[in-house]
């Protein structure tokens, strides 16, 4: 990364652009005789990117330092050729909510767009009427009550199908890449206190809130979290949080549990206090002293309902673009003494 040394106040200045292309030449069928194993979709995925850095000594004197350190950075990838389109299936969690498309990015999030609640008999009858060789969205057994999520019907034959591996009423809800994202740090002293900062910030990522998607199935008697007390009944009719149906599960993954995932987040928060040099050397044991408190996670400014917007799945496809967690991220305080010996 260039730097400029002449500019007062300033440490480093700069930009970084980069670029990779990640190509993979045989196909299907020759990895599968080669190796022996079942076929595998493979690709070729570009990356391209840019990073801007800026470190600077605001203040810098005998007594003052003001020290601020900024970095923002952008990629993209966009998958330039593969032998199909990989797409997720219901009942399959190999890529679960995901999809691969050639000529997209990495990161899209697959599944049905939702208009909100069914709130009405009536409005039920409506929709079933729609295609008379076809339920509209009944799918493993379940009809459809007032209460239930009102899928789309993308394909506009007059019912959703939810029949498995079919993708006719499946599109892509949502995309887990941010538009941007970096970190920021401060440190200012004063004479022997020092406080500093430090943090990271995403913009424009989405993300599934599994926590939430699951949040209203119910097959007996269990502990669920209080968003449930806001689901659609009679008296409350929602058109958010469906109605919860005992033995009825929301298997089909819709577009309602995806959130915009962007965040603010202060990570750590450090203050030390170091003990004047002249008390210090009067021990003759000591070279230096010092008392210090930080705390770590501190807090995230974000819409997200889920307990972290920086969750990360296992698997390797589906990355940020599910979480699964149910409980927030432990927030640590530290206080101590560091001592150096002469």
């Amino acid at each position: 990364m260039p730097n400029v040394k002449d500019c007062p106040g300033f440490e480093t200045f700069g930009a970084d652009v980069q670029q990779a292309r990640e190509a993979v030449k045989m196909s299907r069928r020759e990895l599968a005789e080669k190796v022996g194993i079942d076929p595998r979709y493979l690709a070729n995925i570009e990356n391209k990117g840019i990073e801007f850095e800026i470190k600077a000594n605001i203040i810098d004197n005998k007594d003052w330092n003001w020290f601020v350190g900024f970095n923002i950075g952008k990629n993209k990838n966009k998958i330039t050729d593969i032998d199909a389109e990989y797409v997720s299936y219901p009942g399959s969690s190999y890529l679960g909510n995901t999809v691969i498309q050639e000529g997209k990015s990495l990161g899209l999030i697959y599944g049905y767009k939702t208009d909100g609640i069914f709130q009405t008999q009536e409005e039920v009858n409506r929709y079933e009427a729609l295609n008379p060789d076809q339920p509209y969205q009944e799918a493993y057994g379940r009809k459809t009550m007032p209460g239930d999520l009102k899928y789309v019907d993308l394909s506009g034959d007059g019912y959703v199908n939810k029949v498995s591996g079919s993708t006719e009423d499946k599109t892509v809800i949502g995309c887990s890449r941010p538009d941007f994202e970096g970190g920021f740090a401060t440190r200012l002293s004063w004479k022997g206190l020092k406080l500093s900062v430090q943090g990271t910030f995403s913009h424009g990522a989405q993300k599934i809130w599994m926590g939430e998607a699951n949040m209203f199935n119910m097959a007996e008697n269990q502990n669920t979290q209080s968003t449930a007390l806001k689901r659609w009944t009679p008296e409350n009719p929602s058109n958010k949080y469906p109605s919860i149906r005992y033995n009825f599960y929301y298997n089909d993954f819709g577009d309602n549990a995806v959130y915009d995932a962007s965040y603010v987040k202060i990570q750590n928060i450090n203050l030390e206090y170091s003990l004047p040099r002249h008390w210090v050397d009067k021990t003759r044991i000591f070279g230096n002293v010092s008392i210090f408190a930080s705390a770590n996670n501190v807090y995230t400014f974000t819409s997200y309902p889920g307990p972290s917007p920086e969750s990360f799945s296992t698997d390797a496809i589906e990355g940020a673009s599910v979480d699964n967690d149910m409980y927030p991220t432990t927030r640590t305080f530290n206080f101590g003494v560091k001592v150096t010996i002469k």
